[in-house]
């Protein structure tokens, strides 16, 4: 598991390796974090495009639920479009540094709403995660202003009294 040296070895049966699949449709990559993923996207890139046969998911989302910024930064490197849907993983999991590398190469990912409407910020407000939702009104403050599906914005979702309190500051 995660170990550079492994990895290199296999690699040099030949980079294809890389994309086999297993029983559930996953790469390596989507087991992979930090320097083993490195490695992965020098050399087999489009191996974190590559979503599993489960949950129709790239390899971003295994990473981020391991809240490995390090892994997450490769991934927005190699293929930027796969973080669009990560921000809300970080942000409903309190994961500041995952989330601030969503905004910081991949700002668009701050703006996604989900099927439900809702945004990494109104998913930060609902889960009372401070942190996280300081981060995404200082980076994308209008997010505070979009409405779900329901019609509620993050402040009329937010958890706590504090989390009311830093989407009102928006403006002021």
């Amino acid at each position: 598991n995660n170990h550079p040296e492994c990895l290199l070895l296999c690699a040099q049966v030949g980079a294809g390796i890389l994309y086999q699949r297993d029983i559930g449709g996953r790469v390596p990559a989507h087991y992979a974090t930090g320097e083993c993923l490195r490695i992965i996207a020098d050399l087999a890139p489009n191996s974190l495009l590559v979503r599993d046969f489960v949950d129709e998911v790239f390899p971003a989302y295994f990473v981020t639920k391991n809240q490995d910024a390090v892994g997450l930064r490769v991934c927005a490197l190699v293929a930027p479009e796969t973080l669009l849907g990560v921000a809300f993983i970080a942000a409903a999991n309190d994961d500041l540094e995952c989330l601030r590398v969503c905004a910081e190469m991949v700002p668009e990912s701050m703006w996604a709403q989900d099927l439900h409407g809702f945004t990494p910020t109104h998913l930060a407000a609902m889960r009372g995660r401070a942190r996280c939702l300081r981060l995404c009104v200082s980076v994308v403050p209008g997010t505070v202003f979009v409405q779900n599906a329901d019609g509620r914005r993050p402040r009329d979702v937010a958890k706590t009294a504090e989390c009311r309190e830093i989407c009102d500051s928006v403006g002021k």
